[in-house]
């Protein structure tokens, strides 16, 4: 579980290979409204999931390059209360036979 402090975006990242797969869920469980925005960005900062003011969400990819994947969870909209959002990372390895 992490807190995002109001105001602020707390980020994470993975380095992934063409054709991993990567799920992140995640659950606000304290503060205000349980609401926090989400967005997921490859590694060229093209945004492949976002989500805006929700207080649960499931983002699922496929790596279509190389690279840091990017994903935050955003505080941003708050002026006063922090949020506390728990949250779990699930990857495949891709393995190429040849």
């Amino acid at each position: 579980m992490i807190e995002v402090p109001a105001s602020k975006k707390e980020c994470f990242f993975e380095d992934l290979h063409v054709n991993d797969k990567m799920t992140v869920t995640y659950q606000v469980g304290g503060g205000g409204h349980l609401d926090i925005d989400f967005w997921l960005a490859d590694p060229d900062n093209v945004a492949l999931g976002k989500d805006i003011k929700q207080s649960q969400g499931t983002v699922q990819i496929t790596a279509k390059k190389n690279g840091r994947y990017e994903y935050c969870f955003s505080n941003q909209m708050s002026t006063v209360v922090d949020k506390m959002v728990s949250f779990n990372v699930h990857g495949v390895i891709y393995v190429d036979d040849e």
